[in-house]
């Protein structure tokens, strides 16, 4: 623990690796640092993450997460899972704090980062009421990327850009050989069932599922808890706080009884359903009437 040091975490900075099968917990799991920090990674650059599962503390300024702190140009992380809570302002995530760049291989072609069958169930904390960029998964989306198939549960807070899964996601434009590109920053076939509180009465952007959606973001089959605030202002979104002109969002919900009143209603923001109606909008060739696949939860939320 050093609260000076950037890059912390079981491995500062890794590049070009493949980390597998591991599980890390116990007393050295618990991090403090400056900035960029994670359990198993600071920074993790065009690196595969399998089969990794974490338990722990990270406690930093910004860009934290409980797997990882920075995944950077083409980082692929599949079923790992992070449980604890992570403290921070900036680019928080309970599994990765942030996520940006493309990697251009030999032939020309960018591939993105992305994160698949892969949960967190960590609170993610923030230290001051100016906290930004707060994800029950991920903090940060920036430069397309791909979420699939994961889920967050634990608590969320924050002040802008705050969501119970992502807290922004952003996609790309390229131009490549003359030719605009688009690189989508996509969530599909995922949840977030944790608290989502707004903390401060001047923040923004705060949705139960994706604070903000600002660029190429496509959003499909996920559903939300839900947010709340007790500020009594700037009520957040059941789904999505802010959605940009280029956002879509499709067969995606967020449940209405839980904190109704303190969310405000945007139908293009993703529609509210009773629980009774919608046990999971995740899964293909599931409808909204047979879907049992959360029987944990009832219509109060527990």
């Amino acid at each position: 623990n050093n609260p000076a040091r950037t890059y912390a975490g079981l491995f500062g900075y890794i590049k070009n690796s493949r980390i597998k099968n591991i599980h890390l917990n116990g007393a050295l799991t618990s991090v403090v640092a400056r900035d960029i920090v994670g359990i198993l990674a600071g920074t993790a650059e065009t690196t595969s993450v399998e089969k990794v599962s974490v338990s722990g503390k990270v406690k930093a300024s910004s860009v934290a997460g409980g797997l990882i702190g920075e995944g950077l140009n083409y980082v692929q992380i599949l079923n790992s899972s992070s449980q604890g809570a992570v403290t921070a302002n900036n680019s928080t995530g309970g599994l990765v704090g942030k996520l940006h760049g493309l990697f251009q291989n030999q032939d020309g072609r960018f591939a993105r980062n992305y994160i698949y069958y892969s949960f967190s169930n960590s609170k993610v904390i923030a230290e001051t009421t100016s906290a930004q960029n707060m994800g029950g998964l991920v903090g940060q989306i920036e430069d397309g990327g791909e979420v699939h198939t994961s889920f967050a549960t634990g608590s969320v807070e924050g002040s802008h850009y705050v969501g119970g899964l992502v807290g922004s996601n952003e996609g790309i434009n390229k131009i490549i050989n003359g030719k605009v590109v688009n690189f989508k920053a996509s969530i599909l076939q995922s949840y977030a069932t944790g608290d989502v509180l707004a903390n401060n009465p001047n923040g923004s952007s705060v949705g139960g599922l994706v604070g903000r959606v600002n660029n190429l973001v496509v959003i499909y089959k996920s559903f939300s808890h839900g947010a709340r605030s007790e500020m009594g202002q700037n009520l957040p979104g059941g789904l999505i706080g802010s959605l940009a002109y280029d956002g879509e969002v499709v067969n995606s919900y967020w449940i209405k009884q839980i904190n109704q009143q303190y969310v405000s209603e945007d139908p293009l923001h993703g529609e509210g359903l009773s629980l009774s109606a919608l046990q999971c909008a995740t899964h293909d060739n599931i409808t909204i009437e047979n879907s049992t696949c959360l029987p944990a939860l009832n219509d109060a939320g527990q």
